[in-house]
């Protein structure tokens, strides 16, 4: 491959702790499928799409870029969440009051850039890329069951 160096292989969640927040793990793990980067799917295509060593080295800032947001994002929610709860079950429909605004941030966050992804690429490189990862975040995308890189869910 070639373009490496500094990401994380599953995107960046890194804030979360799987049961420290109110909900447990399973919340976490969907949360965390929003907090995808799209920078590193094409970097895992890195020979097949034929990138240059200027697209390798955009490509690498972007990802660690979005991991950082990512990461502050699953944070901000992590913190959040535990302050509302304050060490007790919390009533879902305020705990959602919490959540939503960082679920519009995580959304937000992954259209950017994808957006600052296709900005790197030619036209040609784009249309290679596979649909399921063009269409990241949109609700067509949500719904093909987009794997991270590597495999994971």
């Amino acid at each position: 491959m070639g373009g490496g160096g500094g990401g994380r292989a599953g995107g960046g969640a890194g804030g979360f702790r799987a049961g420290g927040i109110t909900g447990g793990a399973d919340f976490l793990d969907r949360f965390s499928a929003l907090l995808v980067n799209p920078a590193e799917y094409v970097l895992d295509l890195v020979d097949s799409l034929d990138l240059t060593h200027e697209q390798i080295d955009r490509l690498d800032y972007l990802r660690d870029s979005l991991d950082v947001v990512n990461d502050s994002i699953g944070a901000a929610l992590q913190a959040e969440i535990e302050e509302a709860a304050g060490g007790a079950q919390q009533d879902p429909r305020a705990l959602m009051e919490v959540i939503r605004p960082r679920m519009q941030e995580a959304q937000e966050n992954l259209q950017s850039g994808l957006a600052a992804v296709r900005e790197v690429l030619t036209e040609e490189q784009w249309e290679m890329l596979p649909e399921r990862v063009r269409d990241l975040g949109s609700q067509r995308g949500r719904q093909g069951g987009v794997r991270r890189p590597g495999g994971a869910p």
